[in-house]
């Protein structure tokens, strides 16, 4: 492993490429910038990689022909070009992006990541947005990183060892923030009657925005609740230092928070101080098929993101993917919802 500067370490990328880039919080600009530099002189170089927060200078004006997105699950940033057909998308359940990769369906050439400096033992955190990255980096030809002095060293199967990484850039970059939703009096109301189906001792899933906040907000009432997610934000931080998310009755990964995307997102400012250190083991990925093997004691509520397996397209615009984490909270839901009628 060799520290060079973020234009060096992208030097090696060749025409016909394709790279997978870091998401969510994570997203490593200062080497995607150094990417975009290079852009008169390269063609067809495929940047893969999940939803990224921050600007994404790849899909500006002109770089057609330089650089085709391949999207896995999209963000804002990138609705406009899928929308135009200058970047791609691939629909795929989050549990099947590491078999894609493992398999060989989705060669990469090279990973850019985001991570913390390496400790004393050579090992650095995936921070904020561990999910596809240990796949990638175990199967990528070239790995790159940003060893990031801002980023939160979050614990789990969070870590790489530098004997795995071919190039670092030392920077110091805040992770991204994605600030949640205002929570009006109908969004309140929302997350108080979702609350109001969870028992004690279940397992929730949540995701982002103001209805899954406000759900977050009426479950301080609540007693052992487990956390079985692939985003992990301000409401799961608060319910965590209150006692009320324990995981100490979950059937799967009992005592331990279990983010199956292996992912932890979209940290507002309070979360990213509340991130450093914690023992937040992230096991597996967003597979549905794990979360009902908990419905028969613990059961596994969606939050917020109960639309998603049917929302890739929502008042004509490409919204997300396919996160199946949702499967088995959805049909778990909807028998809540049945024994509340009756």
């Amino acid at each position: 492993m060799r520290i060079v500067s973020a234009d060096e370490a992208v030097s090696g990328i060749k025409s016909g490429q394709q790279i997978l880039i870091h998401g969510a919080a994570a997203t490593p600009s200062v080497l995607l910038d150094a990417l975009v530099r290079r852009a008169p002189e390269l063609a067809d170089v495929k940047i893969v990689h999940m939803h990224c927060e921050g600007p994404h200078p790849h899909l500006g004006p002109g770089m057609e022909g330089h650089f085709l997105h391949r999207a896995l699950f999209i963000g804002p940033n990138a609705r406009a070009a899928i929308n135009e057909g200058r970047a791609e998308f691939i629909p795929v359940f989050l549990s099947d992006i590491p078999r894609l990769i493992d398999s060989g369906l989705l060669p990469l050439d090279a990973v850019f990541a985001n991570m913390t400096p390496p400790d004393e033992h050579g090992f650095c955190s995936l921070g904020t947005s561990v999910d596809t990255m240990l796949t990638a980096i175990r199967n990528a030809t070239t790995v790159i990183a940003q060893f990031n002095k801002s980023m939160p060293r979050t614990l789990g199967d969070s870590f790489v060892h530098i004997s795995k990484i071919d190039f670092g850039v030392e920077v110091d970059q805040p992770p991204y923030l994605h600030e949640p939703g205002h929570i009006g009096e109908i969004e309140n109301r929302i997350g108080q009657y979702v609350a109001e189906l969870v028992p004690d001792c279940a397992t929730i899933q949540m995701g982002i925005g103001a209805i899954p906040t406000a759900v977050g907000l009426h479950l301080d009432g609540k007693k052992h609740l487990g956390v079985h997610t692939e985003m992990f934000t301000d409401p799961l931080v608060d319910l965590m230092d209150t006692g009320v998310v324990d995981c100490s009755r979950k059937e799967l990964d009992c005592g331990k928070v279990g983010c199956r995307a292996r992912v932890l997102r979209y940290p507002v400012r309070a979360a990213i101080g509340s991130l450093g250190d914690r023992p937040m083991p992230t096991d597996g990925i967003a597979d549905g098929r794990a979360n009902r093997e908990m419905n028969g004691r613990n059961r596994l509520t969606g939050a917020g993101r109960l639309a998603n397996p049917v929302d890739p397209a929502i008042g004509g615009l490409e919204n997300y993917g396919v996160a199946d984490v949702t499967t088995g909270a959805i049909a778990d839901l909807r028998i809540a919802w049945k024994r509340e009628r009756a």
